[in-house]
């Protein structure tokens, strides 16, 4: 059959055959994914949480189960699959591709209802084809591979069910599946000011639309709630922009500039999807064009866009819009709402609807085109073929961070070398691949991780505690990991209570991932060391129970009580060593990290500041005091006490680097620059060397 022939095979067809085929080549090209693993987060918020394999439904909808997010709709999806499947990936992925093509179905209903409610003549031939670029896109591979960014799916399936009942006036319909997209994913709640938009362009019954409105302003309302209801869970659980370690979040300028960088950036995306990556470079985005004659022209840009498509609108509506909806779908992700990280190829999911929708509405115009129709063809073939070949970088830990490794090896470099380590077995670290290009820490770590796996854990102890210098400005998953080898390793040699301390260093607020992540191991290990050395613990409260009046006696409690984590008693004791002995600089100290500890800043600052009178030039309680005005958003003073703690004639790695950290929120990355660089000039070779790997990871590989 010649190519001519099949073309007009294909346009006899019925919408119907035409979805139909449409759906079978989409399955075709997700069909190899069904083979892959559990991957990346599977490991955090799927894998380890025992509410979804225990089918725990009451835990499900009242709490967090997976410790970040509420979302019990996406919970109950895969507490389904974990009854049917157990931990079979392939149930998993079956799901996903399943929900996929349902959305998809979805996406070719609601196209042509809003066609038919604009008046199109070509309503099918519109909707089959913004449900052809949305089924084959691939910047939908992330949420169809990868099972924890289900959520995406699953809300964008509620939503175009909404919006279905929205346009055929089943109120119910919409405000139930609309509900149901909320407790999906925390994003859908952009949906009601995307109906706004096409209540106010579209035409319609006025009878129809007067309940419309009525519907439409229940959603605004349900909508507020449910915005309030999940930042108050981010803000529980440390995860708000604030508190997150992103260059220029505390800036309102950068933060502006990210929030209109983010749609060009994921429209550059949508036009070129290549390469594909799990990680992509935030940083970067922000460097290289937060600059105001950039941000100014993207505007106009903008604009210039919404004034053109508001003319054409004589036309056709619906281009306006689809670009509409696309800006409204990413204002939950552009740096309006806490995300982490701050880009990723899922996000796009909704609103990459508005982009077909857009795209298809000028093809159609087009179609009676031969060279367009091949075009879209070829098209549509490529991104097939791309589809295929990221299913395959999905396939384990280790193939998708070896194509991440090759988009940005300095940003996955971490991820890629220990899923080397997980896979294959090493007798040393030089084995591994690209070995010669493997920072130094990294080396440390895996040679520690090699070391402990042959029970060396003297030689491994060396490894983690070279690594741990080399680690202050990285992510705080590969702190938590550092730490946690650390700590692992100290339990092995029977030192108890360094391991302890280790084990409670991650437990900071300053490492959010990883208190998560490592939440219930450090509890369990805890826990069990405190009763290795209860012993000592019963001395120490037998020996503070018979010399109340004794401050030797109440302070040594107390202190073995912060070291061990009891914090609520470590305070009760020091404060009573305090009373015994007023303005002692070692208790004063210890109470200030204990109510640090226990997130009582406002206790811990005090003590920290009787403490400073004692001792005005000590560096370590500066540096905690600093570090607490910072969390009370005091900036000003936070960067005033930090520079009086490296004004007082001792380098402080600690204080230089908090501080770094805090020019690096703020966006000061000059001010940033010359603090490492100073650091790197003055300091002796072995901490310099630590501020020489720094200073590279923030200004010259993007690593941060």
């Amino acid at each position: 059959m010649t190519l001519k022939a099949l073309n007009t095979h294909l346009l006899t067809l019925s919408s119907s055959s035409k979805i139909g085929i449409l759906l079978l080549v989409t399955g075709f090209a997700y069909l190899p994914g069904l083979l892959n693993g559990f991957v990346f987060d599977d490991n955090i918020l799927l894998l380890p949480v025992n509410a979804y394999w225990g089918a725990d439904l009451l835990k499900i909808v009242s709490i967090p189960v997976n410790k970040f997010e509420y979302l019990p709709v996406r919970d109950f999806s895969l507490v389904i699959d974990a009854w049917l499947w157990g931990k079979n990936p392939f149930g998993f992925h079956l799901s996903s591709l399943l929900y996929y093509l349902i959305t998809v179905w979805l996406v070719f209903v609601t196209s042509r209802q809003l066609a038919q409610c604009a008046g199109s003549g070509r309503a099918e031939q519109l909707a089959l084809m913004t449900a052809a670029i949305f089924a084959l896109h691939p910047l939908n591979s992330e949420a169809v591979y990868f099972i924890s960014a289900r959520n995406n799916i699953l809300a964008m399936l509620f939503l175009l069910l909404s919006l279905a009942g929205f346009l055929s006036g089943r109120n119910l319909l919409s405000l139930l599946t609309f509900s149901l997209a909320l407790f999906s994913k925390a994003s859908a709640v952009f949906f009601p000011l995307a109906l706004l938009v096409i209540l106010l362009t579209l035409p319609g019954d006025k009878a129809l639309k007067k309940t419309q409105w009525k519907l439409l302003a229940f959603m605004f309302v349900i909508n507020a709630v449910v915005i309030l209801l999940h930042l108050q869970i981010a803000s529980d659980k440390g995860m708000l922009q604030p508190d997150m370690t992103r260059l220029g979040i505390l800036n309102p300028e950068i933060s502006l500039a990210r929030v209109i960088l983010i749609p060009a950036y994921y429209l550059s995306r949508f036009v070129v999807p290549w390469p594909l990556s799990i990680v992509l470079d935030e940083a970067s985005l922000v460097k290289n064009y937060s600059g105001l004659l950039a941000v100014t022209l993207l505007l106009v840009a903008y604009l210039s866009s919404f004034l053109l498509l508001w003319k054409f609108r004589q036309k056709s509506i619906l281009p306006f819009i689809g670009f509409s909806w696309f800006f409204i779908a990413l204002g939950p992700v552009s740096n309006i709402f806490p995300t982490s990280p701050m880009i990723a190829e899922r996000y796009i999911f909704p609103a990459l609807f508005g982009l077909a929708l857009t795209a298809s509405s000028f093809f159609t115009f087009t179609s009676k085109s031969v060279i367009l129709r091949y075009f879209i063809a070829l098209l549509l073939c490529t991104w097939l073929i791309t589809v295929i070949v990221r299913g395959n970088d999905w396939r384990s830990d280790q193939s998708l961070w070896e194509s991440a490794y090759k988009v940005n090896p300095a940003l996955t470099e971490y991820q890629y070398f220990t899923s080397l380590m997980s896979d294959r077995n090493y007798d040393d670290v030089s084995q591994l691949p690209h070995f010669e290009k493997m920072p130094t820490y990294l080396r440390e770590l895996l040679a520690g991780e090699i070391a402990a796996q042959k029970k060396n854990h003297t030689q491994a102890l060396k490894h983690f505690l070279r690594a741990e210098k080399l680690v202050s400005i990285k992510a705080d998953l590969v702190q938590g990991h550092v730490f946690f080898n650390i700590a692992s390793t100290y339990e092995q040699l029977d030192q108890y209570m360094a391991a302890i301390s280790y084990y409670l260093k991650i437990d900071d607020y300053r490492l959010k991932w990883s208190s998560l992540f490592y939440e219930d191991k450090i509890k369990n290990r805890v826990s069990m060391l405190r009763e290795v050395l209860s012993s000592k613990r019963k001395h120490l409260y037998d020996n503070s129970a018979k010399f109340p009046d004794n401050v030797v006696a109440q302070g040594e409690f107390g202190l073995y009580l912060l070291r061990t984590g009891e914090y609520q008693l470590a305070i009760k004791l020091l404060t009573k060593a305090d009373q015994l002995q007023p303005d002692s600089f070692g208790i004063l100290y210890n109470l200030g990290l204990a109510n640090l500890k226990n997130g009582d800043i406002a206790s811990a600052l005090q003590a920290f500041l009787q403490a400073n009178a004692i001792r005005p030039d000590d560096g370590n309680v500066l540096n905690h005091i600093a570090l607490i005005y910072s969390q009370q958003e005091n900036y000003a003073k936070a960067i005033t006490t930090y520079q009086k703690t490296l004004s007082t004639g001792r380098d402080n790695f600690n204080a230089r680097i908090n501080l770094v950290r805090l020019y690096y929120r703020l966006g000061m990355l000059d001010e940033a620059e010359r603090l490492i660089q100073r650091g790197i000039d003055n300091a002796p070779d072995d901490v310099s060397e630590r501020y020489q790997l720094i200073f590279n990871s923030i200004f010259r590989d993007s690593s941060k």
